[in-house]
């Protein structure tokens, strides 16, 4: 492939996803160094294509349509208190979302809104207030596990306190349609404002897909296998194949790794068309 059909392909690529238009460098290194055919190419061009860009605009739409959700429910002034995804005192995207809704609320006339910002602390908080109704709240959710372990948690909290009168449901701005899925089958309450679906199995014909899949991998064999003591989350994290980035913010770990992987395998930084901070990759 000549010079102009390769800025060819990257501008096409930047007219599809204006979001990438100061990652061009970026684009061409993974699109022309790192993928060597023309198959492994196409399919990076087709998923980069695909990607849901979440901006900064349709964050807040997502915001204020989340909370009209909740303001839809019955008495929620007075039973609801809104809690974050997060656990512990490392920042987190889920308290973000909280923050953000408060300032959302009082627009929709609940001037006494109640945010949690762990979901650890949503029985203490019930019992100084009774407010029975848990909404646990966060920007992207990919396989799905994460919230099955939280609904777990804070379950457990109620019943070993012997408290039955409480429900627990959760409203996320982005969901993969496979974490929707497991999240449901688990018998647990969840909303998307946005539904995204894994970007090769759910979006090709069977042969297509397992060619995709195999080229990937041979795509992620030239990034370093772990960091941290963690092992690089092949194919996105429990495999969610997520195409998903928010304007400005973390990268999940549900999107492929070769978007986002910041070492080669001889353990050199690389090019990459998104960031995330590896404290927790």
């Amino acid at each position: 492939m000549d010079s102009r059909e390769k800025f060819n392909t990257v501008f096409t690529l930047l007219t599809r996803q204006p979001w990438l238009g100061t990652k061009h460098e970026e684009l061409a290194h993974m699109l022309f160094d790192e993928c060597q055919c023309d198959r492994s190419r196409d399919m990076i061009i087709n998923i980069v294509s695909g990607f849901f860009y979440l901006s900064g605009d349709k964050y807040n739409d997502a915001l204020e349509s989340l909370a009209r959700e909740i303001a839809a429910e019955e008495d929620y002034q007075r039973k609801t208190q809104v809690v974050a995804m997060a656990v512990d005192s490392g920042t987190d995207s889920s308290q973000e979302v909280l923050y953000n809704l408060k300032f959302v609320f009082p627009k929709l006339g609940w001037l006494d809104f109640k945010g949690v910002s762990l979901s650890t602390a949503a029985y203490r908080t019930y019992t100084k207030t009774q407010r029975n109704n848990v909404v646990v709240v966060d920007d992207f959710v990919g396989s799905g596990q994460t919230v099955k372990n939280r609904y777990k948690a804070i379950t457990a909290q109620f019943k070993d306190n012997n408290v039955t009168d409480y429900t627990i449901s959760f409203k996320v701005l982005v969901a993969t349609k496979d974490g929707l899925q497991t999240v449901r089958k688990a018998g647990i309450a969840i909303t998307a404002q946005h539904e995204i679906h894994k970007a090769i199995d759910d979006c090709y014909p069977d042969e297509v897909a397992a060619e995709y899949r195999a080229l990937m991998l041979v795509l992620e064999d030239g990034l370093s296998k772990e960091y941290g003591g963690r092992a690089i989350p092949s194919l996105g994290f429990n495999g969610a194949q997520a195409a998903f980035c928010r304007e400005r913010a973390n990268t999940p770990n549900s999107v492929f790794p070769i978007f986002w992987w910041p070492f080669r395998d001889n353990l050199d930084p690389r090019l990459t068309i998104l960031h995330r901070a590896m404290g927790d990759a």
